[in-house]
């Protein structure tokens, strides 16, 4: 039901005429609205209500245990509801039910206060809400096939949160927050259903949500929740769980910034005065372990790449790992227990199963060191499973000898252990990739993997992007030009005939589907940051791509990209894409939003999204880069004469809110100089930030 304070006699101003009334969700509800004898007879697919018709077979029953409100940044109004269909006893779905608001798409303010709070009309051929008007009938409410709930000709677009719901988790409670939806979780027998859980909401070029991304474990534990929320000062959730010592959900407890030790005290009571005592944690170690490796003398940790469960060539779902680089340095830890598929949180370099390794004092590491960024293969095919580096003066890969890497057929399981041993430095080294023509690959900004279908559809092209700031050339991904001795790499030039002041800053490949068949080379998107704006790339052929300008908003450059993907393991078809545009010479910094297409048939162009203001958020300042997981967002920059603080953190909402630095937390003080890009551990759910501290964490 949907409630609304109503006056009664609208001649007073006395608020004794006030009056809280309830009506129906739907407005007005008819059996026509709910049923349909020749098209939707006796089905369980409508998501509110229920209808029990005496000639039919069976009713139709859907409850609500949960219910929130979203209002999107992009000015819309859902109902998240947890929901049970059709009596099957499990209410651990989770959808979002679109609901008038007070003005309609156009501006025009809805006049008959009645409908506000109430369901909208679904386009019945676009399957997306229209926010105008309210169903008449029964194939303009919203429709659930739950046996078909990806399949947009049965199920309203955008319905299902999460896009799949958690089948054996006990759901006890959700929270809304920005345009993120977290659930909390409270599994007896599966750590993988225990937890707080995020999925994030994907706009179209009308602010309506077309998609939501999977769901993300965050908090950094797999401890029961019996309920949560999130504070939006300072991005700490807080939660309710269970003492492990007791059977009641009696503890309450808070993520904090910090190091992975203090952010995971234990409390004892002092027996002489009764007070507690905070002990820091020794077995959660990464920040303790990582700033031995990468001392501040050293720069610490330039960047962290995290690679989630599902990139291919790793056994899905059992592993992931983060990869940390410093100057000249890189670690690579293994992030996800493939037994108990569990979040690692003793992290170890010694012992009989290692699962940090690092490689220091490696000549060709130093050789093209200070090191920037790192990149996985991606492939799925024998033995072509590789880490590329990227640094200042060049690029290298992991290999062995011969040039094969681990059996990325089998998956990627364990590090260290296997028939590949990998990373193993007895047998895989770095070798650097000279290109052909003589000179080097310099000046790195990203490292991108390609794998797809030929033009023709006829076979797989393999292939590693290098974005210099000068240009991009595209390399196979063969092992018989990885393996020792000099070998013809045989680089393509894709861009001859560059404005000489044209600099490049930020890479994204984007598929024009989700579908392996229709992945072919030329019809991916190049997203390119650059001092020209922002650029889009299309029609790459082996030899060339067709850049063209995107229409972005601005003619500032573009330092920093972010993605919002509907999938895990590589960009989707269909996602928001973020785009940095900041001057250093006039200080300024905005964030412009775009909705990514996955249509097959549609120009590789970005569409802005239509509803956002101007930029989507204007971040005051010059900045490096912005991160958003769709609730808050982030702003990294190393210290300069302009710029005190190395955080900045934003609410997501309709009028973006600068909550402020976040220094103090993580305690930053006038040591410290450099900060990376925040990135998410996808395995533990913890926010990890580089630095010249090596890395902290929210968690």
């Amino acid at each position: 039901m949907v409630g609304r304070i109503e006056k009664e006699n609208l001649g007073t101003t006395s608020e004794k005429d006030h009056t809280l009334t309830f009506s129906s969700i739907v407005s007005s509800p008819t059996k026509s609205k709910l049923y349909n004898d020749t098209t939707y007879k006796n089905s369980n697919k409508f998501m509110v209500g229920f209808y029990y018709d005496t000639a039919g077979t069976k009713d139709v029953t859907i409850t609500a245990k949960k219910v929130r409100v979203m209002h999107t940044s992009t000015g819309y109004s859902y109902l998240i509801a947890n929901c049970n269909l059709s009596g099957d006893g499990q209410y651990n779905k989770v959808f979002a039910l679109p609901i008038l608001g007070n003005k309609k798409p156009d501006g025009t303010t809805i006049t008959d206060r009645g409908i506000i709070g109430t369901l909208s009309k679904i386009d019945d051929t676009t399957h997306l809400p229209t926010f105008d008007a309210i169903p008449t009938e029964a194939k303009y409410m919203p429709q659930f096939d739950k046996d078909n709930a990806t399949d947009p000709i049965k199920t309203t677009v955008g319905l299902v949160v999460g896009q799949t719901e958690k089948d054996t988790g006990k759901l006890t409670d959700l929270f809304v927050q920005g345009d993120s939806v977290f659930i909390c979780l409270s599994d007896d027998g599966s750590t993988q259903n225990s937890g707080i859980f995020e999925s994030t909401a994907l706009f179209n070029s009308d602010g309506f949500i077309i998609a939501w991304t999977p769901w993300q474990r965050v908090m950094g534990d797999v401890q029961k929740v019996f309920g949560g929320g999130v504070d939006m000062f300072n991005n700490f959730c807080f939660l309710t769980s269970q003492d492990t010592t007791k059977t009641d959900a009696d503890t309450i407890r808070t993520s904090i910034w910090g190091t992975t030790e203090t952010a995971n005290q234990s409390e004892t009571i002092d027996k002489d005065n009764g007070k507690p005592v905070w002990t820091q944690d020794t077995n959660r170690n990464l920040s303790a372990l990582l700033s031995s490796i990468f001392p501040q003398e050293q720069v610490g940790v330039l960047q962290i790449i995290n690679f989630d469960e599902y990139t291919p060539g790793f056994n899905q779902q059992k592993f992931s790992m983060m990869v940390a680089v410093g100057y000249d340095k890189v670690a690579l830890i293994q992030t996800l227990d493939p037994t108990t598929q569990s979040p690692i949180k003793t992290f170890t370099t010694d012992g009989a199963t290692p699962n940090v390794f690092v490689f220091q004092n490696d000549p060709v590491l130093k050789e093209i060191a200070p090191l920037c960024f790192a990149e996985v293969s991606r492939n799925t095919d024998g033995d072509t499973g590789w880490l590329f580096v990227g640094g200042y003066n060049g690029v290298a890969v992991l290999c062995q000898a011969d040039g094969k890497g681990w059996d990325a057929q089998t998956g990627l399981i364990n590090l260290g252990t296997g028939a590949d041993n990998f990373p193993n430095p007895v047998t895989y080294s770095f070798k650097k990739l000279t290109p052909s023509n003589g000179g080097n690959f310099s000046n790195i900004r990203k490292l991108a993997s390609l794998v797809s279908f030929d033009n023709a559809g006829t076979g797989n092209i393999r292939k590693l992007f290098i974005q210099t700031k000068d240009n991009l050339y595209s390399i196979d991904q063969d092992a018989n030009k990885f393996k020792n001795g000099p070998i013809a790499l045989a680089e393509q030039e894709l861009f001859a005939n560059l404005s000489t002041t044209l600099k490049f800053t930020d890479l994204l490949i984007i598929p024009n589907s989700d579908t392996n068949a229709n992945k072919k080379s030329n019809l991916f998107k190049f997203i390119f940051g650059s001092t020209y704006g922002l650029l889009v790339g299309s029609g790459y052929d082996g030899t060339k791509i067709n850049l063209i300008n995107s229409g972005s908003a601005t003619s500032d450059p573009i330092l920093h990209l972010n993605y919002i993907s509907k999938t895990k393991g590589l960009n989707s078809a269909t996602g928001n894409l973020y785009a940095l545009s900041a001057n250093y010479l006039t200080n300024s910094g905005k964030i412009y939003r775009y909705f990514v297409n996955g249509d097959p048939s549609f120009a590789p162009t970005l569409s802005k999204i239509s509803v956002d203001s101007n930029p989507f958020i204007d971040l005051h300042n010059f900045r490096g880069n912005f991160i958003t997981d769709g609730a808050f967002g982030f702003s990294m920059i190393a210290r300069g004469p302009s710029n005190n603080f190395l955080t900045d953190l934003y609410e997501i909402a309709q009028t973006q809110t600068e909550s402020g630095s976040i220094d103090e937390l993580l305690e930053l003080n006038d040591t410290n100089w450099y900060i990376g890009v925040i990135t998410r551990n996808t395995a533990s759910g913890s926010w990890v930030i580089p630095g010249d501290w090596g890395v902290k964490v929210n968690e």
